[in-house]
């Protein structure tokens, strides 16, 4: 299965891009992903040539690319639940001024989908496509909740995919 074998490594690669890490030189990526340079080059070269990722002159660093940035956006605009929940955003936030998300539980993670800012200018403000770690967040607890009602495997499935540890971002996490 080496078309699957590449799908997924392509897969590792795009999404080793982050708000955190939005650039990648080639050693440290193909340090990152634990695969060899020609590797990792070759995934690279494949994905620039689509414009799914680009290179950044003079260093050389791979970023995610306009394809990538035309995706995400496509993707945004024709998710359901986020234009469904739009206006019961704007109308909590005018309310509370408070900034208001709808995010959904993605494996361990909760995925930010929509939200709108509040007034205030201190404080955090994750944007739209951020994933956070489920156990660490509010949202994240009340969702986890809310599939362990449905679904009783959840704890066991989220437990062996975090290798049986739930790090913690904070003392009380």
């Amino acid at each position: 299965m080496a078309g699957t074998r590449t799908v997924a490594r392509v897969a590792r690669v795009l999404c080793s891009f982050s708000d955190i890490r939005p650039e990648w030189g080639l050693a440290d990526l193909s340090r990152h992903l634990d695969l060899s340079k020609p590797t990792v080059f070759r995934l690279l070269s494949a994905l620039e040539r689509d414009g799914f990722v680009a290179r950044r002159e003079p260093t050389g660093a791979y970023r995610l690319g306009p394809t990538a940035i035309e995706l995400g956006a496509r993707a945004q605009r024709a998710n359901g639940m986020a234009s469904a929940a739009r206006p019961e955003l704007e109308a909590l936030t005018r309310a509370t001024g408070e900034t208001s998300s709808v995010e959904i539980l993605a494996g361990r993670e909760t995925l930010i989908l929509d939200e709108v800012l509040g007034g205030h200018l201190i404080g955090t403000s994750p944007s739209v496509g951020t994933r956070w770690p489920a156990h660490a967040t509010s949202t994240g607890k009340v969702l986890l909740a809310a599939a362990l009602e449905r679904d009783p495997t959840v704890a066991r499935r989220l437990a062996q995919q975090s290798g049986g540890r739930l790090r913690g971002l904070t003392p009380c996490t």
